[in-house]
């Protein structure tokens, strides 16, 4: 649920914004890299950002425009999720925090690199790794 309506990752469809009007699909027809997405969050701009099997992470504004998110850890996404003014990408090949510019900053010392979900707690974050979980300051 974000500024522009609630959106849905689906499997076959990409991602699904439910507005007043209906509905709007953004999948590989409508130009997206992949149709595939397991994660969908939403950033403090009102774009949505799309987690892919293994065709990275798209974002839809809000006019409906499709974009890319470059430089991420591994193409294979596993979770999206804004954190206060970055978002965050899980991979399974690292973890990264994108700023407002699109720069991308990975999270070190990680103790698996199979990232499923990041919580942030003031100035610490947490990390949830299929091998442990990392708590930063």
């Amino acid at each position: 649920v974000g500024k522009t309506g609630v959106w849905l990752a689906t499997e076959d469809r990409g991602v699904v914004r439910k507005t007043p009007r209906g509905f709007e699909v953004y999948d590989r027809a409508a130009g997206a890299p992949s149709s595939w997405v397991l994660s969908v969050g939403v950033d403090a701009r009102g774009r949505a950002w799309a987690g892919t099997l293994r065709d990275g992470v798209f974002t839809v504004d809000r006019r409906g425009r499709i974009g890319r998110v470059e430089a991420l850890p591994d193409p294979w996404i596993l979770d999206v999720r804004p954190l206060g003014d970055r978002m965050f990408v899980g991979t399974q090949g690292g973890a990264a925090l994108v700023d407002r510019r699109g720069r991308v900053a990975t999270v070190a010392h990680l103790p698996d690199a199979r990232v499923h979900a990041a919580f942030a707690d003031g100035d610490r974050l947490w990390v949830a790794t299929e091998g442990g979980l990392l708590a930063t300051r």
